[in-house]
């Protein structure tokens, strides 16, 4: 009995301590919802709580009374409160807006948000993000969001009057953003005085990642793409609420989205120049502020992501090019590790009507895993972990059966283990949606001292030591990068793949040359309009293809070939080799999907696609008939009557 005291005493305790800290949980939201299918969105918000007693929750639209009338629901922690607001609230193109929508409350909730299609020509999409409280909010953001087709979106709101915000772009050669009758184009600065609940609302059809925000107060910024594929054939809505600048990590444990065939897009967002990443046993580097990397994470394979200065990551799942798998692309903003709390609230809606149940994923300590209970309600939900090889995580995914609301919580003393994370999933028929369960949103350190080189050394990345970086630089130095000739738009950015090897040699080595010198673990090359350096990864002797283990983009920079370990080798080797790889990564045309599709057309199991199709087959069957019968009926008589004729002859001679 006492130990069950004891236990109860530190769930309130940890409770209460994480609803006063610097988490997604909190009494006071300022949200919007950006552009997804103009005038046919249905907005609703799920809000969820702890309390023992009711909380009295208002949701208003202060600067549009006649768009939104106050509502007071009460809420309890028994079940999910769903509210349904105004479609006129949703912000349209790029302008201002005074659609900034409060949620406020006497008690600790938290607030989940989505934008789902209602209209007929867009049945099935939808997207939602988890809402920050105004308290954690900060000054200072770089837009990170992922835009393949159509708009790139984002949205600033005031939460406070009088607030000035500097907005500088960072957009793709040819691209630009329109704003009150001017015209913005890449490394422009726009300055905006808005007041609270007064939204800012920026399109364009360019990738707008790395543009730099400021503002004198703390606003809130939200990003993502109105209807957008992702590297497929199906699009859907994506948008997620951006943490501050200085909430951003260094440590990300990457949990591919389940039941699914395919691999997830991962893009990597760097705040300062020079960053470099860590990821499967291979190092990439960044080397502009609001730059980044696409990489792939294979469906099967969980992996930890480090870097040695802040980043932002995303993690998108890609459109579907077959009919197996119906559903679309979705975006999640990934809490860093350093981010983690041990416990957790959140609703596990339902959204649309053909939707799969929500699963629930979870990542952690190995060591740990026995001491997190996930809660419907009062019931309690079995959790099965996998342990991820070569790390000391582990992962959980976990189908939830019913909307909520749902607890996860760590008994652990919070010195030692207690801390972990995950995400909610929800597909969908042509519908997709993801977002972190929650997060801490507190102050991170800038960089730390030393490089993890492996994936087995990012199982203990936990006992590095992290040291904050020398004085900040200013804003307007630590943004501004060396604009690149090529696009910087997702579509274009390169995609990472591990186990292949990307590499372009433009040194010309003279026939008279008897040997070149090169690094057996780097081979670099440069001119003076941009630089790829690669290092291979000192295990390819073991693998069957090479993996590179640094990448970077520059536009002016010395060659970097730090690899202190170096043999001769002839020219005729060099060759060699660049043919043999050359070779490796040659398709044959034939084989490329593109060139299968245009040999046979899309499945469509649509019921409407099918009356379509099987009235047009009647229809052509008609029209020929009404032609070739006729025709058929007389030449048929015709060979009857000369057949008749025939025997009537030879029976006249007889």
């Amino acid at each position: 009995m006492a130990f069950t005291s004891l236990i109860f005493i530190l769930c309130v305790l940890k409770t209460s301590y994480i609803a006063a800290a610097s988490t997604n949980v909190g009494r006071e939201y300022i949200i919007v919802f950006m552009e997804h299918i103009v005038n046919s969105s249905q907005l609703t918000v799920y809000i969820t709580t702890r309390h023992q007693t009711a909380v009295e929750v208002q949701l208003s639209a202060p600067l549009a009374p006649s768009s939104q009338y106050p509502l007071n629901i009460t809420v309890t922690n028994s079940v999910v409160s769903r509210v349904t607001l105004n479609k006129d609230l949703a912000l349209k193109f790029t302008g201002r807006f005074d659609n900034g929508v409060l949620i406020s409350s006497d008690g600790d909730i938290t607030v989940q948000c989505f934008s789902s299609s209602i209209s007929a020509k867009y049945p099935y999409s939808i997207g939602g993000y988890l809402a920050l409280p105004t308290n954690v909010l900060g000054t200072e953001y770089m837009i990170a969001t992922f835009r393949e087709r159509n708009s790139c979106l984002f949205a600033v709101v005031g939460i406070a009057d009088d607030t000035l915000v500097v907005i500088s772009f960072k957009l793709p050669p040819m691209k630009q953003v329109m704003f009150e009758d001017k015209t913005y184009r890449n490394g422009d600065t726009v300055n905006i005085t808005i007041n609270r609940y007064e939204a800012v609302h920026m399109s364009s059809l360019g990738s707008l990642t790395g543009t730099f925000i400021r503002a004198t107060a703390k606003v809130a910024v939200f990003v993502g793409a109105d209807y957008t594929s992702a590297n497929g054939l199906s699009m859907d809505h994506m948008v997620e609420q951006l943490p501050p600048l200085d909430s951003w990590g260094m440590d990300y444990m990457l949990i591919p989205f389940p039941d699914r065939s395919s691999f997830d897009l991962v893009v990597v967002v760097a705040q300062f120049e020079r960053t470099t990443v860590v990821y499967d046993n291979a190092k990439y580097v960044i080397d502009g502020a609001g730059e980044n990397i696409t990489l792939k994470l294979m469906s099967d394979t969980p992996t930890r992501l480090w870097s040695d200065k802040r980043i932002e990551v995303m993690q998108v799942s890609t459109s579907f090019n077959t009919y197996a798998v119906y559903t679309d692309p979705a975006m999640l903003l990934i809490p860093p590790v350093e981010q983690w709390v041990s416990t957790y609230l959140f609703a596990s809606p339902n959204i649309e009507r053909r939707a799969k149940p929500v699963v629930l994923a979870l990542a952690a300590d190995s060591n740990c895993t026995r001491l997190f209970k996930l809660m419907a309600g009062a019931t309690q939900v079995s959790l099965t972990w996998t342990k991820i090889a070569g790390t000391k995580s582990s992962v959980s995914y976990t189908t939830l059966a019913r909307e909520g609301p749902y607890t996860v919580d760590s008994l652990n003393d919070p010195s030692t283990c207690s801390a972990f994370g995950g995400y909610l999933y929800g597909p969908g028929f042509h519908s997709a949606w993801a977002m972190p369960i929650g997060q801490s949103v507190k102050s991170l350190p800038d960089k730390r001292d030393e490089v993890v080189s492996s994936s087995a050394e990012l199982g203990e990345s936990s006992s590095l030591q992290i040291m904050s970086s020398s004085p900040q630089i200013e804003a307007s130095t630590r943004f501004e990068s060396p604009s690149l000739e090529s696009s910087s738009d997702e579509s274009s950015s390169p995609v990472i793949r591990p186990s292949s090897t990307y590499l372009s040699l433009t040194t010309t080595y003279e026939e008279s040359s008897v040997n070149a010198e090169i690094s057996e673990h780097s081979i670099c090359s440069s001119n003076d309009a941009l630089e790829v350096s690669l290092t291979t990864s000192t295990s390819m002797e073991k693998s069957s293809s090479l993996q590179p283990s640094t990448t970077s983009i520059s536009s002016t920079r010395p060659p970097l070939c730090t690899c202190s370990c170096k043999v001769t080798r002839t020219v005729t080797d060099v060759s060699s080799k660049i043919v043999e790889m050359q070779k490796n990564l040659t398709v044959e045309k034939k084989n490329l999907s593109s060139t299968r599709r245009k040999q046979q057309s899309a499945v469509d199991p649509r019921s409407s696609s099918l009356t379509i199709g099987l009235f047009g087959i009647a229809f052509v069957s008609l029209t020929l008939m009404l032609v070739t019968v006729p025709d058929i009926i007389q030449g048929i008589s015709y060979l009857l009557s000369a057949f008749h004729a025939e025997h009537s002859f030879e029976r006249s001679k007889k």
